[in-house]
This record gives C-alpha cells, sequence and structure tokens, in this order.
C-alpha cells in the first residue's frame, strides 16, 4: 500500500498447514513481495528458504524472539529463553550465537560461550549474508576464534551494507581496545535506529563514565530508565 495514497500496490495471499506451514508461507509471501518490489529474480533465488536460515521450528522461533525482547531490556532471562530455543532446535545457528552473546552479557562462563558460539558458526552457511557474517565476527571476536582484526574486519563488512545491526558488537571490539569514546559513538549511532535499545544505552553510560563525562552519563541513565518502564521492569 502507498504510504502516502493508501492505494493498494500488491497483494499476495499464502496458507499455511501447521507450525511449519506457516514458516513456510511466510517465505513464500516475503519472497512474492520482494520480486513485486523490484528485488531480482536472482537475488531472490538466492536466498535460502526461511526454514533453513532461521528454523522450522515455531515454538524455537518464539522463544528466540522472547530472547531477543529480554535482552534488549537487559533482562537476564534471555540467556534461559535463548537454551529453550536451541534445546527446541539444536541446528538454530542464531540462536546459538546470541546465546553465546547473552552469557557474555550476564557473566556466563566461558566454556558454555565457547560452546555454543562454536555451534552458530558450525551451521553459519545456513544463514543469510548479514547473519552469517555476525556469526563469523562473533567466533572470533568472542568465541574461540581470538582473532579480534578478523572480527572487525566482519563486523565492518556488515555495516557497510548499513544495516546498523552491528553497531553494539563492533562497539565491544573497540571498548576491548579501550577506545571508549568510540565504543560510546557507536552505541549512540544504534540508539539513533533503535531508540528503545537498554543494551545500547547501558553501554553508552558505562562508556561516559570511563571517559568521566558524569552529566553525560547521568542523562543516558535517565534514557535507560525510561526504557525499562516502557518494558515494565
Amino acid at each position: 500500500v502507498r504510504a502516502d495514497s493508501g492505494i493498494e500496490l500488491a497483494s499476495f495471499r499464502e496458507t499455511g498447514d501447521g507450525p511449519k506451514g506457516l514458516i513456510d508461507a511466510a517465505d513464500r509471501l516475503a519472497r512474492a513481495l520482494r520480486s513485486r518490489a523490484g528485488e531480482s529474480l536472482r537475488a531472490v533465488n538466492a536466498t535460502p528458504p526461511l526454514s533453513q536460515a532461521t528454523t522450522n521450528s515455531l515454538d524455537a522461533l518464539r522463544k528466540y524472539s522472547e530472547s531477543m525482547r529480554a535482552n534488549t531490556i537487559g533482562d537476564r532471562r534471555a540467556v534461559a529463553l535463548a537454551r529453550e530455543a536451541v534445546a527446541i532446535d539444536s541446528t538454530f545457528a542464531s540462536a546459538w550465537s546470541n546465546l553465546g552473546a547473552y552469557l557474555s552479557n550476564y557473566g556466563g562462563k566461558r566454556s558454555a560461550m565457547d560452546s555454543a558460539i562454536s555451534l552458530a558458526y558450525r551451521y553459519r552457511d545456513r544463514l543469510p549474508t548479514n547473519e552469517r557474517d555476525n556469526v563469523v565476527a562473533r567466533y572470533y571476536g568472542m568465541g574461540p576464534g581470538r582473532d579480534r582484526a578478523k572480527s572487525i574486519a566482519a563486523y565492518e563488512t556488515i555495516e557497510q551494507r548499513d544495516s546498523g545491526t552491528s553497531l553494539v558488537n563492533l562497539g565491544e571490539q573497540f571498548r576491548s581496545r579501550r577506545e571508549y569514546a568510540r565504543t560510546e559513538s557507536l552505541n549512540l549511532a544504534y540508539v539513533m535506529r533503535v531508540p528503545r535499545s537498554g543494551s545500547a544505552l547501558g553501554n553508552a553510560v558505562e562508556m561516559q563514565l570511563n571517559q568521566g563525562k558524569l552529566k553525560e552519563a547521568a542523562a543516558t541513565a535517565v534514557r535507560l530508565r525510561a526504557v525499562s518502564e516502557f518494558y515494565g521492569t
């Protein structure tokens, strides 16, 4: 539908039988919409099926989504929810990757982090390009790969596509170099895209404190509190 006039430009309908059928129907709808919007047929056909790129389990997908929401507001239940997602589908690469990140966020054991990120890396070929690069970046930056330069390169490759999805993670690599101003900037840039990101706001507060920017940290903390209140935490 056109935003300016409300005129319908195209309409698509699919049906699915059960949870797996729902995911397949969503995949067919997405492909039809992308083609109608002008994306090349070659690019559309080259995209892996949604059930392969994510999971063929609707229950696992629900747990994954819940874990992402919990992490957005700094809720450590994100770890348990991600564990539930991979318990349902052990090949769910994105859920394994996020589990590794959540364990890092909430004080998990190094061995558990490495295990989760290694499994994400093992199943990365199932993923779309950005997700695959994100898994590679985590493997080298947070997991057993232990190569910060490769991690930064992978995150920067994602950002060159103007996705904005990896600014926080890229910032963490610069945090490890004690480049606090750059880390602050990347987190605040992400907040411009996702205003209610508790993780990015929390990181920004820490970086501002590390730089002695007490007034800025106090102001950012107020924004973080507003996000927590919005989500009811």
